[in-house]
């Protein structure tokens, strides 16, 4: 049995405001100005043809924690879903993507209200 937390994967689900709608290009742009998320590299989006959450467009960007990063916009907010490593700056396998491309398939947005 191996408990150590060496290694291993987690994801993570960061929910950042939006309250002027932009894009998701001006979105990122505009995050990575502030260095509010201390991302030393320059920021890509790209928009992932055929994979959607609920009927809308996701995008994948390098600019926060983790090694896959996937947005979806939704109303005033920006769903920030990533794979990456608790421990160490390993890059994710083939495999560990696919499981987490099968869990974000499976995400829903519900309103708190």
């Amino acid at each position: 049995l191996d408990i150590s937390f060496e290694n291993r994967q987690g994801m993570g689900i960061y929910i950042a405001p939006n309250p002027q709608k932009l894009s998701i290009k001006r979105f990122v742009e505009e995050a990575a100005a502030s260095n509010k998320y201390n991302s030393p590299k320059i920021p890509v989006v790209t928009m992932l043809e055929g994979v959607e959450i609920m009927g809308m467009p996701i995008y994948e960007t390098n600019l926060f924690f983790g090694n896959v990063q996937i947005l979806l916009p939704y109303r005033d907010k920006v769903y920030v879903l990533s794979l990456g490593y608790t421990i160490g700056g390993a890059i994710s396998t083939p495999e560990e993507k696919a499981i987490f491309f099968k869990i974000i398939d499976t995400f829903r947005l519900i309103d708190a209200e």
